[in-house]
């Protein structure tokens, strides 16, 4: 397993570390749909259409996978908590 890697992934549900020259904070595991979903607790399709919609958080495709960080997904929960405050 990949040091840093989430062990709740199954081993074909992981995606390896991706560099990114946008931000350093893109580290760590690349969350698939579904388990992007989990971490912000949605439903995938929820997050699909809000992907279409251009109101979900920051995507990425890695080969026919879009793929989500988990910084990416805790600044887009914190954008959300402050718009409903």
């Amino acid at each position: 397993m990949t040091p840093g890697a989430n062990p709740a992934l199954d081993d074909d549900e992981r995606m390896e570390p991706t560099n990114t020259s946008e931000s350093p904070a893109r580290r760590g595991p690349a969350l698939t749909t579904k388990h992007a979903a989990e971490y912000v607790g949605l439903k995938p399709q929820t997050l699909r259409v809000m992907k279409g919609e251009c109101t979900g958080p920051t995507t990425f495709e890695q080969g026919h996978l879009n793929v989500y960080y988990p910084a990416d997904l805790d600044e887009w929960l914190n954008e959300r908590l402050h718009l409903e405050s």
